[in-house]
């Protein structure tokens, strides 16, 4: 298949972050050396992609956007967990949240620096977001109809990533991440941005019966469109509501247009099933 190529698209070319010193950028499946079907800039080394490929090209997103930044990735697993960075005495740490319910708990333990400097990445651990207030460090959330979204503070100069697919979604990671900001770094509402990025929408995401009956069960009927005795899910509803039910106006949000699966120009498991990841890489910068 011949793909047309198109560019990334960056903070630079966002109306709520250009202007900020959060710098994100959001890959596409173009200028990477991996070969069909993961071509060609897959940057997942889970995906049975060769692991030297998937290096290269993510060291090129470093090399380009972030030179001499560590990169912090994780293990996702479609949970609400979320790990929160900090330094202590020149030890890096992370503090491990989980949501169950309206309660979130937390275990801390520290990150070992690797040795491998030619890559400078870290893999965290077990989970689907970070939050970091750190500019030394920069975020990534790989997917391929999942949604990558961004939460940006200015007052408090924080943000975080997170991979949120359906489990996610539904497990609420995006109400953890707010909840953390509001408790952990006393972030107010009305100073949150938030970018979500390329995921399958609703023309695409068809779910079976008893999924959409579990799922109208518990959230309503409103996000479960029903044609011709199928099922398809909008996960985008699902998120603008949850981000609405804090007080944040829908001013403060920016969607990204496109469908994962409708637009080839991204990696898609239900379009292709073997396939890439792309991804949303985000750091704090040291000027506007």
């Amino acid at each position: 298949m011949k793909y047309i190529q198109k560019d990334f698209f960056t903070s630079k070319d966002s109306k709520l972050f250009c202007s900020t010193k959060l710098h994100f950028v959001l890959t596409n499946r173009y200028h990477g050396v991996s070969k069909s079907p993961y071509n060609s800039l897959n940057l997942a080394y889970h995906v049975n992609d060769k692991l030297e490929s998937a290096r290269i090209n993510r060291s090129y997103i470093m090399q380009k956007y972030y030179k001499n930044k560590t990169l912090l990735y994780l293990n996702q697993i479609h949970s609400n967990t979320i790990f929160a960075i900090q330094e202590n005495k020149g030890i890096l740490e992370a503090s491990q949240h989980n949501l169950k319910g309206n309660i979130t708990t937390a275990t801390k333990h520290s990150i070992l620096m690797q040795d491998d400097s030619q890559y400078n990445e870290i893999l965290v651990g077990d989970g689907d977001g970070i939050i970091c207030n750190k500019s030394d460090f920069v975020l990534m959330s790989m997917v391929a109809d999942c949604n990558p979204i961004l939460i940006y503070a200015k007052p408090q100069n924080v943000f975080a990533v997170l991979h949120a697919g359906r489990q996610g979604v539904c497990s609420k990671i995006l109400t953890h991440a707010l909840m953390l900001f509001i408790h952990d770094y006393n972030v107010k509402m009305q100073d949150i941005c938030i970018f979500i990025g390329t995921s399958i929408r609703k023309c695409c995401y068809e779910i079976d019966n008893n999924l959409a009956f579990q799922l109208m069960q518990e959230f309503g009927e409103k996000y479960i469109a029903c044609e011709n005795e199928r099922y398809k899910l909008d996960m985008i509803g699902l998120l603008c509501d949850e981000i609405l039910s804090f007080g944040i106006e829908l001013s403060q949000v920016e969607i990204s247009p496109s469908c994962s699966c409708c637009d080839e120009s991204y990696f898609s498991y239900r379009r292709e099933k073997i396939t890439g990841r792309f991804a949303l890489f985000a750091s704090l910068c040291d000027e506007v």
